[in-house]
């Protein structure tokens, strides 16, 4: 193990191929800062928390960011528990020799006890959140309101689409808009078969990927002059020039012909079909075998001509790009007068606005120290993961921390340190905007700072499949530059079984779906060896290719969780109470009660005879259930949403009947947060989760016993142990992206916009040629990315399969081709016409499994938890739920200030203050929780030092917000203000004695009477802390 990686002394830039680690590395990396920035002698919150704040870990997704706090925690266990468990090896390494084990386990569990009590302290989230973070710390400066929301997916795509028909509604108005859209057909930039609607939407969607460098370099010199491209004159006029000069010379017959081609295309006016005449191509007619030994001016004649052609073709490139993001430029504009009504930005936003802020506006280079107070802290340790898919304005807004870290500016005490992880190898998130050429770029930007380093060890795949990986991504490098060096297996894996195999089928016909027949014949042989469905993964580029084998794979009765069914809503857990709310909603809806009562398990006799039933359905269910049912009914919006969800949980047993509880869980958990910012209403809950329905997804989906079918995407991060590959066959250089943003290396800016040339244009411009290259030298890239990711998620199998075209013809540039090539195999096509499958290349052997299947890699962790699910469940009477709280305590103090705030004099009824509490947070505490609040509440109107502030005459106000401005806006809630005749009074609820925390009270208060008395000027302003606890009350005057 290479300790430098850990040591916070060098700035690393860390290549980790897949399966090696990444985020253990970099969370391995963040333990040792913390071991070795706090002291075991530091106690006081605010001590830990000012160095907890110094480290900042980003990532791109919450799983990973999940997953880095879980193995910190463990890891910090593992070090308290140092000398009583063996399992610490990797700890034990990095640590600096200095820490004595004694030491270490002090240290540990100080920072342990202090990431339980606030966690939030250490920084350690997505890319997003910590963008999002600095845009509320400046709502002003940014241009966004207070309390400015983040919208969701959903949301999103409902005012994407509001501006497209905003923007089509300006379109009909208006004339050279209009003639903008026809031109996208007319230059073949749209399929003529495509609707422009779906076309621009899929442009648009990429547009705002990169706005922030359109913007800066295009926004500003926009025009849709439809006359700018009237360049063809000129350009025919250079052929007329052209043939007069060469016509008297032409004395072989193929010459005559090719000017007589270019004669017609000129006077058909056929820009294009003059571009495809092949002479035209060269760079001097002597170049061609028909023109040569011609006297130099038809030379010059043909070198002004290409010239004029070459600029032609190069203005008309712009043009088009010009069109577009005028198209754009509307859209965009629409676009942000929607999110400005909704008061919402979406996620693309961040980090513009971030950038904005910071480096277009020069916040950080103009006013560093305004920055760093305003953020309330100053990061002095920096650590990326997954950077491979960062974007250029991403980096563009962490460059500036980033060149504190590294020359040490102001960090005052000690020095900064950066860390990056990633790997270039699996970077296939170029169409979100990220740019795999930054890994290097930032090498070469602190060149001299930051160390280069790697991991060799793969710890997910048997050794065989590991080879297997090296001989073909060596021969890649070799033949087409692919950046590869070997890994090695780990020693558990040296000599773990493994199998491999290739295999050709025939195409499919209207008779026969070979790769259907195919893929199921090998999941049963899977099967049968001992896996489980869950633990084979069929991996393709597009959800729509799994309709070629999907349905031979249900007919066959073999299990398969697709990305579609990953939602929520076809969850049966969460399908069987949405059946029963849309009843509720509308009793019309008889059909949902009948998938309620099949759900539960009432027989199919009883179905049958309530189908048959001349009554009102509802009075014709069995009694036990009509009076559950109406019990149910008569709660639809009096109650909270996430009681009555609870209540049906319980009346009708639901957690016995589902083995996907977390799914019900899952179900409470959007209540809750639908009911924190909507009105109550069942219908509105319907209909907001009927509108997320994409977006919201299954908590035990993944523990599924099913067959994994879904994108390469969505499976980077996770692994397997067998994996099927059906798409070998697809051709890796179809590129249907038409607009190439080009990058320059060594810069990393943005050289230009492109609509990509065909191969007639490439040929006429050197730049568009260049741009060709551009585009299928970067897109390869993607698609060899994406077979290492690919290949790369098994653990012991890996199944491909390839199928040519129906003319039985298989793409030059395809996975199968490359994997051929690199095991120097033959590939005979004309032999699939006589049989329908080949196997190509088979190593390995398909072992008995003995072992029971390991968990995925990925599971849901709810909210919630339900703290007695481990005990057996009892069919017979219904369970009662209550629902664990991270904070239990903090949950506890919340109720009893909302009862509190209730109660304006001794006369209100405290009974009817419970009931409320007990309405909000009744799904986290007991009884016997809301008697003690009830008993405190009651403690303090009858305390004599307290009752002149509980009158009924009195002025009060409970809760009541206070906003103090003073360098930054600041928002303070006071628990009650009783307004008097010759003076204010401050009560302060505590429902724990704290002793640490109590001169942070008393501040707490002073701030109160201060903004008190700013307000009131001629009011004299008394405060008081009342400790309300669960025997005893205290009143402390500050």
């Amino acid at each position: 193990m290479d300790s430098e990686i850990y040591d916070p002394h060098f700035h690393i830039a860390l290549e980790a191929s897949a399966g090696t680690g990444k985020t253990y590395n970099l969370t391995l990396r963040l333990l040792h800062l913390l071991l070795g920035q706090i002291s075991s002698s530091i106690t006081n919150p605010e001590e830990l928390r000012k160095v907890f704040q110094e480290i900042v870990a980003l990532t791109f997704t919450n799983k990973a960011a999940q997953e880095m706090k879980e193995r910190l925690l463990k890891w910090l266990k593992d070090c308290i528990t140092l000398g009583k468990n063996s399992k610490n090896s990797d700890i034990v390494n990095i640590l600096p020799p200095q820490i004595e084990p004694k030491q270490l386990q002090k240290k540990a569990l100080v920072i342990y006890q202090a990431l339980l009590n606030d966690f939030s302290a250490l920084e350690i989230g997505t890319l997003d959140s910590f963008f999002s973070s600095i845009i509320r710390l400046f709502p002003f400066e940014t241009g966004v309101g207070l309390d400015v929301e983040i919208a969701d997916e959903a949301k999103e795509k409902i005012m994407f689409e509001e501006a497209l028909d905003r923007l089509f509604t300006e379109i009909n108005e208006d004339k050279n808009l209009k003639k903008g859209i026809l031109e996208i057909y007319r230059l073949g930039l749209a399929r003529r078969d495509y609707n422009v609607r779906a076309w621009l939407k899929d442009f648009f969607s990429t547009c705002l990927i990169h706005h922030q460098e359109i913007e800066e370099t295009y926004f500003e010199n926009l025009s849709l002059d439809l006359s700018d491209l009237k360049e063809t004159e000129r350009v025919f006029a250079a052929i007329e020039c052209f043939i007069k000069t060469l016509t008297p010379h032409l004395k072989h017959k193929g010459a005559q012909q090719e000017i007589e081609k270019l004669k017609q295309a000129k006077e058909r006016k056929n820009i294009k079909e003059i571009f495809k005449i092949n002479f035209l191509s060269k760079s001097s007619l002597n170049d061609h075998g028909y023109f040569k030994n011609l006297p130099p001016d038809c030379e010059s004649s043909f070198e002004k001509l290409r010239q004029t052609i070459m600029e032609y073709v190069e203005q008309g490139n712009k043009w088009q790009v010009g069109l577009l993001l005028r198209l754009y430029h509307r859209f965009y504009h629409c676009f942000e007068t929607i999110k400005k009504r909704e008061n919402c930005i979406t996620f693309s936003d961040l980090a513009g606005l971030t950038y904005n802020l910071l480096v277009k506006d020069g916040l950080l280079a103009r006013n560093k120290e305004f920055f760093y107070y305003r953020l309330d802290k100053r990061v002095k340790h920096l650590l990326l993961d997954e950077f491979q898919d960062t974007s250029v304005v991403q980096w563009q807004v962490l460059e500036p921390l980033v060149n504190e870290l590294i020359a040490g500016i102001g960090t005052r005490d000690t020095a900064g340190s950066f860390f990056y992880v990633g790997d270039k190898k699996q970077a296939i998130y170029r169409f979100r905007g990220g740019e795999v050429g930054l890994f290097d770029y930032v090498k070469r930007r602190f060149s001299g700072w930051i160390t280069e380093k790697t991991l060799p060890i793969n710890f997910r795949s048997a050794a065989g499949l590991i080879n297997f990986v090296n001989i073909v991504f060596k021969d890649l490098a070799e033949n087409e530059k692919f950046p590869f060096y070997p890994q090695k297996p780990s020693e558990e894996n040296q000599d773990s079984p493994f199998y491999i195999e290739l295999s050709l089928l025939s195409p499919d016909d209207d008779q026969h779906s070979y790769l259907g027949e195919f893929i199921s014949k090998k999941i049963q042989q899977l099967k049968r060896a001992g896996l489980s469905y869950k633990d084979i993964a069929i991996l393709v580029r597009k959800s729509s290719t799994t309709d070629k084998f999907l349905p031979i794979l249900k007919a066959k009765n073999i299990p398969c969780g697709t990305e579609t069914q990953v939602q929520l809503v076809l969850a049966p857990a969460a399908r069987t109470v949405l059946a029963l709310l849309h009843f509720l909603d509308d009793p019309q809806q008889e059909i949902e009660l009948f998938t309620f009562l099949k759900a539960i398990n009432l027989s199919p006799k009883e179905i049958h005879r309530l189908a048959l039933s001349k009554r009102p359905l509802l009075s014709a269910l069995p009694a036990a259930i009509e009076e559950k049912v109406k019990q149910i009914w008569q709660k639809v919006d009096l109650v909270p949403l996430p009681q009555l969800l609870k209540e049906i949980y319980e009346i009708f047993n639901l957690f016995s009947i589902y083995p996907d509880r977390e799914n019900l869980l899952a179900l409470l958990d959007i209540a809750y947060e639908f009911e924190k910012n909507n009105i109550r209403s069942l219908r509105e809950f319907l209909n907001y989760v009927n509108e997320k329905k994409e977006y919201l997804s299954q908590a035990k989906e993944a523990m599924a016993d099913a067959v994994q079918v879904m994108t390469i995407h969505k499976a980077k991060g996770l692994e397997f142990e067998a994996v099927i590959l059906p798409e070998m066959g697809y051709d890796c250089l179809k590129n249907k992206d038409k607009l190439i943003f080009k990058y320059s290396p060594e810069s990393m800016k943005l050289e230009g916009i492109y609509i990509k040339p065909d191969k007639n244009e490439a040929a006429l411009s050197p730049t568009l040629k260049e741009v060709k290259a551009y585009a299928e030298e970067t897109h390869l890239r993607d698609e060899l990315n994406l077979f290492y990711v690919a290949s790369t998620r098994a653990k012991s199998i890996l199944m491909m399969i390839g199928q040519p075209s129906k003319n039985y013809r298989l793409p030059r540039n395809c996975w199968l081709n490359y994997v051929v090539r690199a095991l120097r195999k033959k590939l005979d096509l004309n032999t699939l016409k006589n049989i329908s499958e080949i196997c190509l290349e088979r190593e390995g052997e398909i072992l008995p499994r003995t072992k029971p299947p390991q968990k995925p890699s990925y599971y849901f962790q709810s909210t919630f938890e339900i703290s007695h699910l481990q005990r057996p469940f009892k069919t017979e009477t219904p369970e009662l739920i209550v629902l664990n709280h991270p904070q239990l305590e903090q949950v506890f103090g919340e109720a009893f200030h909302y009862v509190m705030s209730w109660l304006r004099s001794k006369k209100d009824n405290v009974k009817k203050a419970i009931d409320r509490a007990r309405e909000k947070y009744g799904l986290y505490l007991t009884k016997t929780d809301f008697e003690d609040i009830e008993n405190r509440a009651l403690r303090v109107l009858n305390c004599p030092d307290l009752q002149p502030y509980f009158f009924s005459k009195n002025k009060v106000l409970t809760e009541c917000p206070l906003l103090f401005i003073q360098d930054k806006i600041q928002s303070y809630r006071p628990d009650r203000v009783v307004l008097l005749k010759d003076k204010i009074v401050v009560l302060d609820y505590k429902t724990q004695l704290n002793p640490e925390r109590e001169q942070e009270y008393i501040q707490q208060v002073r701030q109160y009477q201060t903004i008190l008395r700013k307000i009131f000027p001629n009011y004299h302003c008394e405060a008081y802390l009342v400790y309300v606890l669960k025997n005893k009350i205290y009143v402390e005057q500050v």
